[in-house]
């Protein structure tokens, strides 16, 4: 599909708020998290991938597969950062 957005870190409180947002407005989206996201509640305005780590080969091939489908990314939102981390006394 062309023209879509792409969020990653979906599977988060942010990236999944703006997942939701964005499929509500109408928008295709492509959710991506290193995380699976199970019975995903978005509908069928969003497709969902699991990328178990940021390589650069599997982004690479993620890319690749994209581009193969003729999909256009007309904006790409990265959600992803630490909330919290106890061990290095972060605090959200």
């Amino acid at each position: 599909m062309k023209n879509s957005l792409l969020v990653v870190g979906a599977s988060g409180g942010i990236g999944g708020a703006l997942v939701s947002a964005l499929s509500q407005a109408g928008e295709h989206v492509i959710a991506v998290s290193r995380q699976t996201i199970d019975s995903p509640p978005w509908g069928s305005s969003v497709e969902v991938h699991t990328l178990a780590e940021y390589s650069e080969a599997q982004i690479s091939s993620f890319v690749n597969t994209l581009n193969a489908r003729g999909v256009t990314i007309k904006m790409a939102i990265v959600a992803t950062g630490v909330l919290h981390d106890e061990s290095n006394n972060l605090h959200r």
